[in-house]
């Protein structure tokens, strides 16, 4: 617990510096680039992520599940030799699909209406290679408890990109194939800084450490981890990736930047929240618990607990969003996208979603219940003819309607699957419930009190305002109870948490 603890600070510290760095950035790219350059600039990250995924075969899934079990179990030498042939393995994979990727890119750009991109394709496939490398080792450092690392690359990333950004401006501009090439060198850099991380952490853990078994293997671990692999290939139909590339095939890259602009402040939300990223630090806690006891009340009692800890900080966020979201996007955009008030109250909500979805598959990966995703993402790929349906009529808050309702689908799903096999993981409901008032409460408070006026001020005082609204609310009506209050005081003085 206390290498755990330390791991969390860490995680909270860094996360704090990347935040700022990484708003800034934000705010420069939306302001120079042109709403068609930065359109397609988010069509190629979507297609990064799709990339990473659909490449992985499974390690990603092995990086989440098994990393921690070969930790507790393997001898040190094993262990050492298991991350090296991931890692290993996750390079050749990425490095042999990106140059499938040159070779089509002539064909697949065009479909997409990416043509600004081509002649940054080269400089693309780079960044296919080492954009995986870079998501790859937060995996693995995640389940290493190594959250100190992983913060402080994410946080040299985005000063590095802050700084080439302001480089590039102060020599006659920033465009589309300048952002790509910042972005690849970030990621290049990233990862040499990475490795060079990793193998001290797992040669200090060789040489600190005895005992464990030289031969070690899971015979689950391959089919497990190829059936997690085939969920994470049917999420992409309906997953907000594609539907930013349906986005600009239908409407344009004009409306993918409205759409990534709303969703780069969502994902701040969600990415920078200590609350929801408390997943990456508590996931390898969980599957190294569960091996060594096998208890599954604690397993359900914690993920009650990180489910209304989300809850807690994304449901004022929402009330915030659904009366601030328009001045918040136009000053943020500096005019480029004024009207994003109703798009970031939609992700926002689909953040909650979201949130239930990777803690059902925190239980899922943990009991190594892979056939419960796999019925969930079928049956959610029924969002993505409802794209098709409500994208021309209602534009890119259709978008955000469809994920919702897929997201929705999927929890439902896994949740009932589970029950009938008897794994019950009952939401503590009367605890969720005061959330969710004291926020409603808090909405009708700035919608009658808050400050109108178009100004960074009225900004900071509306949140201000529904942030003491929901807190004093939250301390009246006491959301969480004793069991969990008790295993937060591990972890924060408990005199300090008054909820």
């Amino acid at each position: 617990m206390g290498r755990a603890k330390r791991s969390l600070i860490h995680f909270g510290i860094g996360k704090a510096g990347s935040a700022m760095a990484g708003f800034a950035c934000l705010v420069i790219v939306v302001r120079v680039l042109a709403p068609e350059d930065y359109g397609v600039y988010v069509a190629l990250i979507a297609i990064l992520e799709i990339f990473f995924l659909l490449t992985g075969f499974g390690l990603s899934s092995i990086a989440q599940r098994y990393v921690a079990e070969y930790r507790v179990k393997a001898a040190p030498a094993r262990f050492q030799s298991f991350i090296g042939s991931l890692l290993a393995g996750r390079f050749a994979l990425a490095s042999f699909f990106s140059l499938l990727a040159y070779l089509g890119g002539g064909w697949l750009l065009p479909t997409l209406n990416l043509e600004r991109a081509e002649k940054s394709l080269a400089i693309f496939a780079l960044l296919l290679v080492f954009g995986t490398l870079v998501r790859f080792l937060d995996e693995l450092f995640a389940s290493l408890l190594m959250q100190g690392s992983t913060q402080g690359l994410q946080f040299g990333r985005n000063l590095l990109k802050l700084g080439a950004m302001s480089a590039s401006l102060a020599g006659g501009g920033l465009d589309l194939s300048a952002m790509l090439l910042i972005e690849t060198a970030t990621h290049v850099l990233s990862v040499l800084a990475g490795c060079f991380l990793l193998r001290h952490h797992v040669l200090a853990f060789r040489n600190g450490t005895g005992g464990g078994d030289e031969h070690y293997a899971n015979p689950k671990l391959w089919s497990v981890s190829l059936r997690f692999f085939a969920v994470q290939v049917f999420g992409q139909v309906y997953g907000d990736n594609a539907l930013k590339l349906v986005v600009t095939r239908v409407l344009g890259a004009s409306q993918t930047a409205v759409f990534g602009f709303a969703q780069s402040i969502t994902d701040m939300l969600r990415n920078y929240l200590p609350a929801h990223m408390l997943i990456g630090w508590i996931r390898p806690l969980l599957v190294a618990r569960y091996v060594e006891r096998g208890d599954m009340d604690e397993l359900a009692m914690l993920t009650n607990l990180i489910l209304k800890l989300n809850l807690f900080i994304v449901t004022p966020v929402i009330a915030y969003f659904a009366f601030q979201g328009d001045i918040l996007g136009d000053l943020v955009s500096g005019g480029k996208y004024p009207a994003v008030g109703l798009m970031l109250t939609c992700l926002t909500v689909l953040i909650a979603f979201q949130t239930m979805h990777l803690l059902l598959s925190l239980v899922t990966i943990t009991l190594e219940r892979a056939n419960a995703n796999i019925a969930a993402t079928v049956f959610s790929c029924l969002g993505l003819p409802l794209a098709f349906v409500l994208t021309p009529r209602f534009g890119v808050v259709g978008v955000a309607w469809s994920l919702i309702a897929s997201e929705f689908i999927w929890v439902v799903t896994v949740w009932m699957l589970l029950r009938l096999a008897g794994i019950r993981l009952n939401p503590e409901w009367l605890g969720n419930a005061k959330v969710a008032t004291a926020s409603a409460v808090a909405f009708l408070v700035v919608r009658d009190f808050g400050m109108p006026t178009h100004s960074w001020l009225a900004c900071v005082l509306n949140l201000l305002l529904v942030g003491v609204v929901f807190l004093v609310l939250g301390a009246l009506m006491k959301p969480f109870t004793s069991e969990e209050r008790a295993v937060l005081g591990k972890l924060l003085p408990l005199r300090w948490f008054v909820w």
